[in-house]
């Protein structure tokens, strides 16, 4: 299992939402793009999206997580 620097993405926003610039927040929106489509597409149902069970990565990689 990877390490993660931040627990959420809520909490990395908050912490840095003076100095996130609009490239990252388009790139972070991407990657839970990508991510969901990526679940749409193998038919899986994430029932409890929302920022807190999104995982912040090295170099800002998004981990999706909770599919309890």
């Amino acid at each position: 299992m990877d390490w993660y620097m931040h627990k959420s993405l809520d909490l990395y926003k908050r912490n840095n939402s003076i100095t996130m610039s609009l490239l990252t927040k388009l790139y972070l929106l991407c990657q839970v793009v990508q991510g969901l489509r990526f679940l749409r597409d193998n038919n899986i149902v994430h029932m409890n999206m929302k920022p807190q069970n999104v995982l912040v990565g090295k170099r800002l990689l998004l981990r999706l997580t909770d599919f309890g």
